[in-house]
């Protein structure tokens, strides 16, 4: 076939595959019983703190729209049908891969990691109908250079890599690169992490700003991004894990989403990552198919990461279990009295928002306690009575008081320490601090009052309307 014809017959079937594949799913969906649910698995957990393919707001396809991953097939596998539906000729779409995917293999010398990207770029043109055709376009900010390839063609699609180490399942990382990994970097056990290109090292804080100052030039307005709730990193085969460096960027991206000008939880989406196997299949036939393609584009363009690849239909195992699924998270629906955290927390005891509480001590107790988040559980510990600007304890009848850089419940009195202001990003303050709640995958997380600035998401409480606004 000559290569005018070769790009007609892309072009033709990507269409076909964006355009006929919802109306056929549709068709498909009335016909399909439903999914068994694996056992153990609660319904309402699920239906409560997750979404499937089809309940998200298809009005936001198009915005400028920023995907936050940390290796080079994260978004194909557990991003999509979701970015499929958001490529188009006139959407604005960049991409960011954090590491440079190289299970500790050598930059030097090596073809592995340029593979990969390569692999990536040619599922992004299968994806937008067009030619896998790139132009290098590197991007500079703060001082650093990240490569960076924009898809030719009227596609607005950008797909950059920081190149930082590959941190391994459980944050350990190789040899080969110091045993460097996102994950030490997030709990401070690294001061930076050096790409495996021999760039421009990274701090935390000058990585995260380099995410925003990419975000702010496209002007985006969401970003999508892996699970940032889950603190236990593992292989495929632990229950209930995540790969760390998964973990990691989705808390980062969501931290930029947070920065960015109006930003709140409705400008991002995480994603789960390896412990979807868990959950029913919920993408249709057609949907799968059509996610096995885009990926088999993928893995074409790198190479057939197992080489030599296996004859008809290679995919096996957990890669079968993720083709069929998507599964994003949304925030849990505070009920009545409830204060609850943007900081929630997944393991391998299941999914869990977190909620303001306090130690059930008798009523009328003298004694001061400290205040903390703890699973949401419905509990008259986790419930508040608001009255003119005071939080007070329906378990104890004692009031949520800024103590120093700690919130107690104690006594209520009145006085300024125990008068509590919401504000439009769901900040809640008094004398001029927040309430902050550690992210749970931190070392040590508590709950503190820190600076309301900047946009947090350990700053971010809902499920507060009746406190008084600043």
């Amino acid at each position: 076939m000559c290569a005018d014809e070769k790009e007609n017959a892309v072009r033709r079937r990507s269409l076909l595959l964006r355009w006929a594949v919802p109306c056929l799913a549709a068709a498909l969906l009335l016909l399909l019983p439903l999914p068994d649910r694996p056992a153990g698995v609660s319904s309402d957990r699920v239906s409560a703190l997750l979404d499937g393919p089809g309940d998200r707001n298809s009005s936001r396809v198009c915005e400028h729209t920023m995907v936050g991953v940390a290796h080079q097939d994260d978004d194909l596998l557990f991003i999509n049908p979701e970015i499929q539906q958001s490529v188009g000729p006139r959407c604005t779409f960049s991409t960011v891969y954090l590491t440079a995917g190289d299970a500790g293999r050598p930059w030097t010398g090596g073809d592995y990691v340029q593979s990969r990207e390569e692999g990536v770029r040619a599922a992004y043109a299968e994806m937008a109908g067009v030619p896998d055709h790139w132009t290098r376009a590197d991007l500079h900010t703060a001082g650093r250079t990240i490569a960076s390839y924009t898809l030719n063609g009227k596609t607005g699609v950008r797909l950059s890599f920081f190149r930082l180490p590959d941190g391994s399942p459980d944050g350990s990382g190789s040899p080969k690169y110091s045993h460097q990994s996102l994950l030490k970097l997030f709990r401070g056990e690294l001061r930076t992490l050096q790409p495996v290109d021999g760039t421009q090292s990274y701090t935390e804080r000058q990585l995260v700003d380099s995410l925003t100052a990419l975000a702010r030039r496209d002007g985006i307005k969401r970003i999508l991004t892996l699970d940032y709730d889950n603190a236990t990193f593992g292989h495929t085969y632990v229950p209930g894990a995540d790969h760390s460096d998964h973990a990691v960027a989705g808390r980062y991206f969501r931290r930029v989403a947070f920065g960015l000008p109006g930003g709140s939880p409705d400008a991002m989406r995480g994603y789960l990552g390896y412990d979807m196997s868990r959950l029913p299949e919920n993408l249709d036939p057609i949907r799968t198919r059509q996610k096995d393609a885009i990926f088999q584009s993928y893995r074409q363009g790198a190479g057939c990461e197992s080489r030599p690849c296996p004859a008809g239909h290679y995919m096996s195992g957990k890669y079968q279990e993720w083709v069929r699924r998507e599964y994003s998270l949304k925030p849990r629906t505070a009920r009545p009295g409830e204060i609850v955290s943007a900081m929630g927390l997944a393991n391998q005891a299941g999914r869990h928002e977190r909620c303001l509480g306090s130690a059930d001590r008798p009523r009328g107790s003298g004694t001061a306690l400290a205040a903390n988040t703890y699973d949401c559980d419905g509990t008259v510990t986790q419930s508040w009575r608001i009255h003119a600007g005071t939080l007070e304890s329906k378990a104890n009848q004692l009031c949520l008081t800024a103590a120093s850089r700690r919130a107690t419940v104690s006594p209520c009195d009145g006085r300024p320490h125990q008068k509590w202001r919401l504000d439009k990003h769901g900040l809640i303050e008094s004398g001029g601090r927040c309430l902050f709640q550690d992210d749970l995958a931190a070392q040590d997380p508590r709950l503190v009052l820190k600076p309301c600035t900047p946009q947090r998401p350990e700053l971010h409480w809902y499920g507060t309307a009746a406190l008084p606004g600043s």
